[in-house]
């Protein structure tokens, strides 16, 4: 019932595999890099917990090959810790920033299709020179719906509309056609209801994970069976690949091993409104300040 993670399981990892816990017969690993993932599980229930396990594992084992497009919806809290690892190209916790996000994504793909065109390969595996894996990780994807939010006005509400189905119609395009680009979506949800999870996403996963869930509508949703609904126990997920379906008990890292692993990736970004900024009235031709030193 509780799996504390032992570093040493990192030295057992395949490329681009993740120890997600352990089954009856020892550490099971799962492969992300050549499709996309759901993840699925109430609160509390070792959903989160996965998410800084997978981030955590890149970093520790390719940090000059991964960045990342987080879309933190919990108020940021969940990721805020990796906001200055410099593989964080975008770092989102509302819909608004959400959309930027996933827009620069989509630019993205545009630059490695004609990469790839160029080259003449169809797929990230046959590329030759270092093309980097851009993992965009969702955690509470329930929280893009603007019907969920507390919004007033008619313009208000008319933007967040136009702002959530265009994230909607994005991630059906990052489903449908990213994998073979390397930038692959993890779609995490307490809720997974067919409205959230759209049909193309999740026909375009190859990788589910589910927690506990409330109702077996829920499971069948992520799993195409029920079952999530009757796990008990804190950390306990069904995993399904295309190898097939075990019950894994998943690792718990805990804090002081993330930091380990972050802090010598962290830099100081400067902020978008300083890279914005213009040159004040007060301020030299290159807009940096004078010290002007007055005799004694």
């Amino acid at each position: 019932t509780y799996l504390p993670f032992r570093e040493s399981v990192w030295e057992q990892c395949k490329k681009w595999h993740v120890p997600i816990g352990e089954t009856k017969d020892g550490v099971h690993f799962i492969r992300l890099d050549d499709g996309h993932a759901v993840i699925a599980g109430t609160t509390r229930y070792g959903k989160t917990t996965f998410l800084h396990l997978l981030i955590t594992t890149f970093l520790k084992l390719h940090p000059d090959e991964v960045e990342f497009s987080l879309i933190d919806l919990k108020s940021g809290l969940s990721f805020q810790r990796y906001k200055d690892c410099k593989q964080v190209i975008n770092m989102a916790e509302d819909l608004e920033t959400a959309h930027s996000c996933f827009k620069e994504v989509l630019q993205e793909m545009k630059k490695r299709k004609a990469l790839f065109k160029q080259l003449g390969v169809e797929k990230i595996q046959d590329v030759k020179q270092s093309v980097t894996r851009h993992y965009i990780i969702i955690d509470e994807a329930s929280n893009l719906d603007y019907r969920r939010m507390e919004l007033k006005s008619k313009k208000d509400i008319e933007a967040a509309k136009f702002m959530y189905e265009q994230c909607k119609s994005w991630m059906k395009m990052i489903a449908c056609e990213a994998a073979s680009l390397g930038i692959y979506l993890i779609f995490s949800t307490q809720y997974p209801t067919a409205e959230i999870l759209d049909s193309q996403v999740k026909a375009n996963t190859i990788t589910k994970i589910c927690y506990r869930l409330d109702t077996g509508t829920q499971s069948y949703v992520v799993l195409d069976h029920t079952g999530a609904e009757d796990i008990t126990i804190k950390g306990r997920a069904i995993v399904r690949t295309p190898d097939g379906t075990k019950e894994v008990q998943s690792h718990f890292l805990d804090d002081s091993q993330i930091e380990k692993i972050v802090s010598p990736h962290i830099v100081i970004k400067s902020r978008k409104d300083d890279e914005d900024e213009t040159p004040g009235e007060d301020s030299g031709e290159t807009g940096e300040d004078t010290l002007i030193i007055e005799p004694v």
